[in-house]
């Protein structure tokens, strides 16, 4: 299972709200990844709501999986919990 996929599993799931931060998914995936991924790749591939903000991996070319409301607050762009 992809990072990306255990993020969804747990809002299916309802582990983790809605709107959620690392704070939230860490003690779901700590022992799947590491400290540096999960701390990072929710930064490196999200994108803000009016696309001016995109993480490193978005601005390489990768899809954004995530919306970043600011605060540290994320969003799945396609929530399965919706």
């Amino acid at each position: 299972m992809t990072f990306w996929e255990s993020v969804c599993d747990l809002r299916k799931r309802g582990c983790i709200p809605y709107q959620w931060c690392v704070a939230d998914i860490l003690p779901h995936l700590k022992r799947r990844y590491r400290l540096n991924t999960i701390r990072t790749v929710p930064a490196n591939q999200s994108i803000s709501r009016d696309g001016k903000e995109k993480g490193n991996y978005v601005l390489r070319g990768t899809q954004p999986k995530a919306f970043r409301l600011g605060g540290g607050l994320y969003e799945l762009i396609d929530d399965p919990g919706n």
